[in-house]
């Protein structure tokens, strides 16, 4: 899956990136694939709220809305959220966290 991350305040650029579930587990990492199966563009402040301030209840309401903009197959986005990250997974997205924690505080 591409993401695509608009409106960050760190850079005049959209942010790239892409989380690979080719192994079964949730890889994420910096740019996009060729051929991706669903892209995904998001604003920053709703992506802080994925990542940093998690709340789903928002999100959900903005996928609703359309803020959230999705190409693709969405059933598979969708089955994103009951794969488990492996510890190593959790301790890359905790550092990612703390970045931008530390980049927009």
């Amino acid at each position: 899956m591409n993401v695509t991350v608009t409106n960050a305040p760190f850079t005049e650029d959209v942010v790239l990136g892409h989380i690979d579930t080719t192994s079964g587990s949730i890889v994420p990492d910096d740019g996009h694939i060729d051929t991706p199966d669903v892209s995904v563009t998001v604003p920053y402040g709703l992506a802080r709220q994925l990542l940093v301030d998690p709340q789903p209840e928002n999100v959900m309401i903005a996928f609703m809305s359309g803020e959230i903009e999705v190409q693709g197959d969405i059933t598979l986005m969708m089955s994103l959220q009951d794969i488990e990250a492996t510890p190593q997974q959790q301790a890359l997205a905790e550092e990612i966290v703390a970045r931008l924690k530390s980049i927009t505080d």
